[in-house]
C-alpha cells in the first residue's frame, strides 16, 4: 500500500536542476589540454634558450632539471584533462578510471612544487620566503583538484563520466565566446594602434606585414566567436561543429603564416637562435586551441550520431 522509500532517495540523488551530467568536467578537461600544451610549449622554449646559451652557468645542471620536471608535469596535465574528455581503455580492454591521470598528475604536481621550492633556496640562493611562496604557488592548482575529487558528488564518476545532454556544447561555447571575445578585442585594439602609425612606418614592408597578420589574427578571431555565440544558441551539434571545424582549419593555417612571417623577419633581422626558437613556440601556441576544438567538436559530433534517436536534447530545447 505505501510506496518504497527507495525511489525518493534516487531522486535527492539525482544532481539539480540545469546540472549537467558531467558536472561540468567537459569544461574542465578542455581547459586543463589547453593549459598543458601551453605551459608544455613555454618549458620547452625555455630548455631551448638554455641550451643555446653559450655561458654555462655552475647551477645550469639543477636549472634543466627543474625545466625537464616543469615538462613532465604539463605532460601530466594535459593527460589528465584528456581523460576527462575522451575515455581509455587499459591495457586489459577494461575502461580505465577517468580520474586516475588526475591523480597522478596531483600527486607529482605537489612533489614538484616542493622540490622547485627546495631547488630556489639552495641552488639559486632564494630567501626561505620566496622559495614558500613559489612552492606555494605551484601547489595551488594540484590541491585545488584534489579537493575537487573528494567532492561526494564526483564519486559516482569513477567508472566514467557520461556525456553531457547537450554533448558539453555549452560549456565548449562558452569558453570558445570568452576566448574569441578576448581575441576580437586585443587584436582589433593593436590593429587601430598600427592605423595610428605614421604613413612612413607603413610603407615599409614589415610595418605592411604586421598589418597583415594582425588582420589574420582579427579574422580568426571572429571566427572563433562565431563559432561560440553559434553555439550557446544551438541544441545540435551540426551548425556549431561546422563553424568550429572552420574556425580549426582557418587557425591551423593562421598559426603557420604567422609563424612564418616571423621567422622571415628574425632571418632577415639575423636575429639570434633564441629569437628563432620563440617564433616555433608562437606558432606552435597559436596551433593548440583550434586542434583542441577539432578533436572535440569531432568526437562529440560522432557521439551524437551513435546516440540516433537516444539523443536526449538540451535543456535550452
Amino acid at each position: 500500500m505505501f510506496a518504497s522509500p527507495e525511489p525518493h532517495k534516487r531522486i535527492v540523488d539525482l544532481p539539480s536542476a540545469g546540472m549537467p551530467a558531467d558536472l561540468g568536467l567537459a569544461s574542465l578537461g578542455l581547459v586543463m589540454q589547453l593549459a598543458g600544451r601551453a605551459s608544455g610549449a613555454l618549458a620547452a622554449l625555455l630548455a631551448s634558450v638554455v641550451v643555446l646559451e653559450s655561458r654555462v652557468h655552475q647551477h645550469a645542471a639543477w636549472f634543466c632539471f627543474a625545466v625537464a620536471l616543469c615538462l613532465a608535469r604539463s605532460q601530466l596535465h594535459r593527460l589528465a584533462g584528456r581523460d576527462l574528455l575522451y575515455s581509455r581503455r587499459t591495457s586489459e580492454w577494461e575502461k580505465a578510471s577517468p580520474f586516475g591521470a588526475m591523480r597522478t598528475y596531483i600527486a607529482f604536481g605537489i612533489g614538484h612544487a616542493i622540490v622547485i621550492g627546495l631547488i630556489a633556496a639552495m641552488m639559486f640562493g632564494a630567501t626561505s620566503r620566496t622559495a614558500t611562496g613559489i612552492a606555494a604557488a605551484l601547489a595551488l592548482w594540484p590541491v585545488v583538484l584534489a579537493g575537487l575529487l573528494l567532492l561526494p558528488r564526483f564519486h559516482l564518476l569513477h567508472a566514467g563520466i557520461p556525456l553531457g545532454e547537450d554533448r558539453g556544447l555549452e560549456g565548449a561555447s562558452i569558453l570558445m565566446t570568452v576566448f574569441g571575445a578576448c581575441g576580437v578585442l586585443s587584436t582589433g585594439a593593436i590593429l587601430a594602434m598600427l592605423g595610428e602609425l605614421p604613413s612612413r612606418h607603413l610603407q615599409h614592408g614589415w610595418g605592411v606585414m604586421l598589418v597583415v597578420v594582425f588582420s589574420l589574427l582579427l579574422v580568426r578571431s571572429c571566427l572563433h566567436l562565431r563559432a561560440g555565440l553559434c553555439g550557446l544558441r544551438e541544441v545540435s551539434f551540426d551548425r556549431p561543429g561546422e563553424l568550429a571545424s572552420r574556425y580549426a582549419s582557418f587557425g591551423i593555417v593562421s598559426a603557420a603564416c604567422v609563424a612564418g612571417v616571423l621567422a622571415l623577419l628574425s632571418m632577415s633581422e639575423q636575429l639570434t637562435p633564441d629569437a628563432m626558437a620563440s617564433v616555433a613556440v608562437m606558432g606552435w601556441l597559436l596551433a593548440v586551441w583550434p586542434l583542441i576544438v577539432k578533436r572535440y567538436f569531432h568526437h562529440r559530433q560522432f557521439a551524437e550520431l551513435l546516440a540516433g534517436d537516444r539523443y536526449t536534447p538540451s535543456p535550452r530545447a
